[in-house]
């Protein structure tokens, strides 16, 4: 290699470089960070000499469209790498840098990975030395390069496929593979550190699209024989002539989602919680518009169950004509629930005051809840009601404040519940439309009423994600050992997570211990 030759050209044998790079046949679904950096290669190395002049090197890297360039030995080991970000502070402002050596600008030495390395590794080498592209070798010799966008789009691009197949999902089957897909990229991310809040809401997300999708290939409810209309994709019905109708008229709905779906902490082991709000011409037409809804409901329920998605044993879906409602009756379910907090209206309002948009209007579901939060703050004995229900369940902590070392703990019933139901309370006591758990807690704690400080709330939003990372890491053991899917055994914790989960109950009687102060229960 000559300092005045131009840089050779990967993949040309008699330069000294690689023939071929070998890709490993693998889908961009199943690449992630546990990935060996091999299967991620996508061309030969872009590499040159020492001592080619700056100027053919900067060509070269604009010709190959990388935002790298390897120095390497005559054997074809590393020598050093020069990036876009050198570029601009060691030459853009020295012209006399362009007739300079790549040398005597590169960065010597650069840290590299063996291609049998994972993509995780070359995330952790990245943040410890602050470097966004890292040479790849094999024995030693250059193979390829991984930057930082590389990494970083394995996310992005594993999530697209599995969106992508989600609406193009013609069959019930189809959209079950999917519900597979979802799990699967969920137990990656969990297994690769991915914070349990972003975590939990992709799901959702995903889980989101999912039903959409069912939304979209249920065909709409039995015609009525003069009217014709068709769905958008955003649920508003619009004319369209062949195709049946919902009612008389066109009709605003909303499918709603519940539960822990409403508040966005879906894990992988929920059933359907699930309604529909709707808004009929008149009052004459609200019994024919449910009757079709209901039957289109019942469609889109029983393909969420095909789907991997279990019906609610408690009947907690749009298919029955109880959660089947137009806007007028939902507020006067809720006002009945708000006027006479007995035990069911306290457990109704648990599952039904997280209701959130899912598809169709908005609006309605918008409208609902902005209604609710008005009308809730006007209640103080429903809110201290409930706030007493809050406290029903205790962490399970011991007289001396201690966690047992043995035995069995229901992390949902006994854990992540405690969280839910305080920071409902402290939401709709101040008029907070977040249907999210740690959302509510973090804008409980710029308001008023005795909430508890920002500092006291990072704590608990922190205690609340151990507790749901600890659940969703349980779930999938338990589609392995067929157990419970919230209930773990605490002589299997090593003694970190014991430790922070002793604590983490702690903070959930600290928030406890608020809503006792505050209601003077």
């Amino acid at each position: 290699m000559s300092a005045a030759a131009p840089p050779p050209l990967p993949g040309n044998p008699q330069d000294g470089l690689p023939a071929q790079v070998t890709l490993l046949p693998i889908s961009a679904a199943q690449q992630t960070m546990t990935s060996l950096l091999a299967a991620l290669l996508r061309k030969p190395p872009v590499a040159c000499a020492p001592a080619t002049p700056m100027r053919e090197v900067l060509a070269h890297m604009r010709a190959q469209r990388v935002g790298a360039m390897v120095a390497v030995h005559e054997d074809f080991t590393p020598a050093g790498i020069l990036t876009e970000r050198d570029v601009l502070e060691r030459v853009a402002l020295d012209a006399t840098a362009l007739d300079a050596p790549l040398s005597r600008l590169m960065t010597p030495n650069p840290v590299s990975l063996d291609e049998n390395a994972s993509a995780f590794d070359a995330v952790l080498l990245m943040a410890r030395h602050g470097v966004r592209h890292v040479p790849v070798t094999r024995g030693g010799r250059l193979v390829g390069m991984v930057s930082e966008r590389d990494l970083f789009a394995l996310l992005r691009t594993s999530m697209r496929e599995v969106s992508r197949a989600i609406d193009q999902a013609g069959s019930d089957a189809e959209l079950a593979a999917t519900a597979a897909d979802v799990r699967r990229l969920a137990r990656q991310l969990l297994a690769q550190g991915m914070a349990i809040e972003q975590l939990t809401q992709l799901i959702v997300a995903l889980n989101d699209r999912m039903v959409a999708r069912a939304i979209d290939m249920t065909a709409q409810p039995a015609a009525l024989p003069t009217t014709q209309v068709t769905a958008n994709r955003t649920g508003h019905l619009t004319a369209k002539p062949g195709m049946p109708t919902l009612a008389s008229g066109l009709v605003d709905f909303c499918w709603i989602a519940l539960g822990s779906e409403g508040r966005m902490e879906q894990t992988i082991s929920t059933d359907q919680d699930n309604g529909l709000i709707f808004l009929p011409a008149d009052a004459a037409a609200t019994g024919p518009v449910r009757a079709q809804l209901l039957a289109a409901a019942a469609r889109i329920n029983q393909s969420l169950a095909r789907a991997g998605f279990p019906l609610c044993k408690g009947g907690i879906m749009a298919s029955n004509p109880a959660w089947c409602l137009s806007l007028s009756e939902w507020q006067a379910r809720f006002d009945d629930w708000l006027n006479n907090p007995s035990p069911a209206a306290l457990l109704n309002a648990a599952i039904f005051f997280d209701l959130r948009p899912l598809h169709g209007s908005a609006v309605l579901a918008n409208q609902l809840r902005q209604w609710l939060l008005a009308r809730a703050r006007q209640r103080p004995a429903f809110l201290r009601m409930l706030a007493s229900n809050a406290l029903q369940t205790v962490p399970p902590l011991n007289v001396f404040g201690t966690l047992a070392a043995s035995g069995k703990v229901d992390l949902k019933a006994a854990g992540a519940r405690l969280f839910i139901d305080a920071a409902r309370v402290l939401a709709l006591a101040q008029g907070i439309s977040a249907t999210h758990t740690a959302q509510r807690l973090r804008l409980a704690a710029a308001g008023t009423h005795g909430t508890p400080s920002a500092q006291e709330t990072d704590a608990m939003v922190d205690a609340f994600h151990f507790i749901q990372s600890l659940r969703l890491a349980r779930q999938f053991k338990a589609m392995e050992d067929g157990g419970l899917p919230n209930e773990i055994e605490l002589a299997s914790l090593n003694q970190l997570d014991h430790r922070i989960l002793a604590e983490a109950f702690h903070q959930a009687r600290k928030l406890q211990n608020r809503l006792r102060l505050d209601y003077a229960l």
